[in-house]
């Protein structure tokens, strides 16, 4: 064993160390409430609720950080929740129709 040897990082150190580039800023800024919605829908899980859903699907507005979850028993029942949110924001503000929808990949 040599002890003059530096000795080496273990691999968590290595990786720790390394540096990335800042995320570019979001080529899409919103102000106004409803401009731009994130869509995600979750599931299937192993486990069924108590009323029989196992998936679920979240609105998350850009602007307002407003958030809804709504739970659903069948991947098929998204489709009538987003319309459902597009008419919640169209009957709180006439104005306030979203130009951006960004959703998963599974959606």
């Amino acid at each position: 064993m040599d002890v003059q040897t530096p000795k080496p990082d273990c691999i968590a150190c290595t990786k720790g160390k390394l540096t990335i580039k800042p995320f570019k800023k979001s080529a899409i800024y919103t102000k106004a409430v409803g401009q731009l919605t994130h869509i995600d829908l979750w599931g299937k899980y192993d486990k069924m609720s108590l009323y029989g859903q196992q998936y679920y699907i979240l609105f998350v507005d850009d602007s307002s950080c407003y958030t809804i979850i709504k739970f659903l028993k069948a991947k098929s029942q998204a489709s009538d929740h987003v319309k459902a949110y597009l008419t919640y924001l169209q009957i709180t503000d006439e104005s306030c129709m979203p130009s951006v929808l960004t959703a998963a990949k599974n959606l």
